[in-house]
């Protein structure tokens, strides 16, 4: 065996003059083969070629990719006849001795490789903060923000539409909406992530208003969402929070607030507020009674 250095590894090249298991016949094929002598498991390619007397290509055979662990090895049991290696005509033994060379290609980890991440939403970002190219500006309850209308019309269509025909260089009153949201919404439509963790309760309320009032539905859903998770519902707060994702169409949360109720419907129809806050809405009231119902119905199936 031959052990050479190679890819960062110890690799050992061995030959099998009968094949990989010594056979009787009259022309048994020689079996070549690479040992991984290191500590680590490769994914391999391996070509092995022989030579004859005068360099030229004889053979040429590969195998691979293979995984080829330590201490382990791989290769070919059929790589060239022996009759053919002893034969004078072919001129390959240099003084009884084979010219074979191993061209081993090791396929990297994926997380050995560095790549890049696209710097597209970074740079849009940064655009967003750069007032100096920005072709429109809205005045939010006293503060003047910078946006670009390309972006506007490409990801907010509905905000585009309050800056069309609007002369430049005015101001687009903005005056029910916070300064922060209509921050975060424009970030959004740059790009950036939704808020989570930092969001408040009360203001992804607002931010969901604001979301929909703009024509943003991705942040609307991600704020919804986050809500879902983040929201602490009581007896005293669910009829609010159900008619407001129902003015709001929102029904994850709407779903979220349901499911309390029918849960807790004794706690819930007994509660005065709560009665009185869900009958200025009719058709809300009796989708709850629907449910209502049919949660019963299957507790009744269920005991029977």
């Amino acid at each position: 065996a031959e052990v050479v250095n190679g890819c960062g590894n110890v690799w050992s090249l061995s030959l099998g003059p009968g094949g990989k298991e010594d056979d009787d016949s009259d022309d048994p094929w020689v079996a070549v083969f690479l040992e991984n002598k290191g500590k680590k498991t490769f994914h391999v390619k391996c070509s092995f070629i022989l030579r004859d007397a005068h360099g030229r290509v004889y053979c040429e055979k590969s195998f691979g990719p293979r995984l080829i662990k330590a201490g382990k090895s791989w290769g070919l049991s059929k790589f060239v006849k022996r009759s053919k290696i002893l034969d004078n005509e072919n001129d390959i033994l240099v003084d009884g001795a084979l010219f074979l060379n191993a061209l081993v290609q090791i396929k990297p980890d994926a997380e050995s490789l560095h790549v890049s991440p696209n710097q597209f939403r970074t740079n849009m970002l940064r655009l967003l903060e750069n007032d100096d190219d920005a072709d429109v500006s809205f005045n939010v309850k006293g503060t003047s923000i910078h946006a670009h209308m390309l972006i506007l019309k490409t990801n907010a269509p509905i905000l585009f539409d309050f800056c069309e025909g609007r002369k430049e260089g005015t101001n687009i009153p903005i005056d029910n909406t916070e300064p922060e949201n209509f921050r975060i919404i424009l970030s959004y439509i740059y790009g950036g992530d939704a808020p989570n963790a930092t969001l408040s309760v009360d203001n992804g309320k607002d931010l969901i208003v604001a979301a929909d009032q703009y024509g943003v539905p991705g942040l609307k859903l991600a704020v919804e969402k986050h809500l879902v998770h983040a929201l602490m519902l009581t007896n005293k707060n669910v009829a609010e929070w159900l008619l407001f994702a129902d003015a709001q169409t929102c029904p994850l949360l709407k779903e979220h607030a349901m499911r309390y109720l029918v849960a807790r419907a004794g706690a819930g129809l007994m509660d005065s507020q709560w009665s009185k806050e869900l009958n200025e809405s009719p058709k809300l009231l009796s989708e709850l009674l629907v449910e209502m119902s049919s949660s019963l119905s299957q507790d009744f199936q269920f005991v029977r």
